[in-house]
């Protein structure tokens, strides 16, 4: 063990100069040189520090606002290094404010939850439309910092034959996004990470069928519990962009087809889950110009043997 050494410390926090004769151990360095001021306090709220001068390097301060009012930002700052030169406080401190976002009024429209008698920051609702109007904009809102909702609030419209609402669906976007689509129109539905569909790929096509209906049906994203990878191999090819040892949904490869084969299909895929690519996994074949001179050998190969026997049958 290491022996003290006795040293002459200047006592803190009182009045006047008092010497204390105090044994010292010889500490790093860094824990006697780093450290951060008095945490920053925040108006209408608290934290929970001990009101030390001093704290030490990876000290959490987590932040409380006072009844009524909502915290906005995040709860804690962290001390930690500023470089090698001084310890300073991480993050910057929340804000306490009173937030009171309007009753939601959705013409033709439901509320599927978060229904309350008022609203403050962060609360979410989730609307649908009665029968015979379809949602347009976002069925999910959320009450924002400068007491208003976001995004907008929806609209539900009366259903038309020649239309579509966006397909709704949990954990998972659309592409192209838009209030309504046309008769015909395609778009992409596509589940978060680490969702999938019931297939188990996490991207489908659908087209607008007219009468807020879309086909295939949109089926929902649920969450994957355990990985989908997949091991790529296609003959004569090789991947010249995006080569991985193994895939999850969301990557993307470039394919070119080995010298003398010719590429069917896409040069680029994306592995969409479920074993599944899309485009669909191309092949490659070889090529017309490869098979012609193969060809060309074979027949002079054949003939020049059929000219021999042909010479000597003759010369006899």
């Amino acid at each position: 063990m290491q022996r003290p050494s006795w040293g002459i410390l200047r006592a803190l926090w009182l009045t006047g100069i008092s010497i204390l004769l105090l044994p010292q151990w010889s500490l790093p360095q860094d824990s006697v040189r780093f450290f951060c001021t008095i945490a920053p306090n925040i108006s209408n709220g608290s934290h929970n520090g001990t009101g030390a001068p001093f704290y030490a390097l990876g000290t959490v301060i987590t932040y409380t606002c006072h009844d009524n009012f909502s915290l906005i930002g995040a709860h804690s700052i962290s001390c930690g290094m500023d470089g090698d030169t001084k310890g300073v406080w991480k993050g910057k401190p929340p804000k306490c404010k009173v937030v009171k976002c309007k009753d939601p009024v959705v013409e033709h429209g439901l509320i599927l939850s978060g229904f309350g008698h008022s609203y403050t920051y962060g609360n979410t609702i989730i609307f649908e439309c009665k029968t015979g109007y379809f949602l347009m904009g976002n069925y999910l809102i959320k009450c924002g910092a400068n007491s208003s909702w976001y995004p907008a609030l929806p609209s539900c419209k009366e259903i038309d034959p020649g239309l579509c609402g966006a397909p709704l669906i949990p954990s998972g976007t659309v592409r192209p996004l838009r209030h309504q689509y046309k008769i015909g129109t395609s778009v992409v539905v596509t589940c978060n990470k680490q969702y999938s569909f019931p297939d188990e790929t996490m991207e489908m096509n659908v087209a607008c069928q007219g009468y807020n209906s879309w086909y295939p049906p949109v089926q929902a994203c649920f969450f994957r519990t355990s990985p989908d990878i997949y091991y790529l191999s296609i003959r004569n090819a090789r991947i010249i962009r995006g080569k991985k040892t193994s895939y999850e949904p969301g990557d993307t490869v470039t394919i070119r087809c080995s010298a003398g084969y010719t590429l069917a299909g896409p040069s680029e895929i994306r592995y969409i889950g479920g074993k599944q690519w899309s485009p669909k996994l191309p092949s490659c074949y070889l090529s017309f110009v490869f098979v012609l001179l193969i060809a060309a050998c074979l027949l002079i190969f054949l003939w020049l043997p059929a000219q021999s026997v042909y010479a000597a049958l003759c010369s006899g």
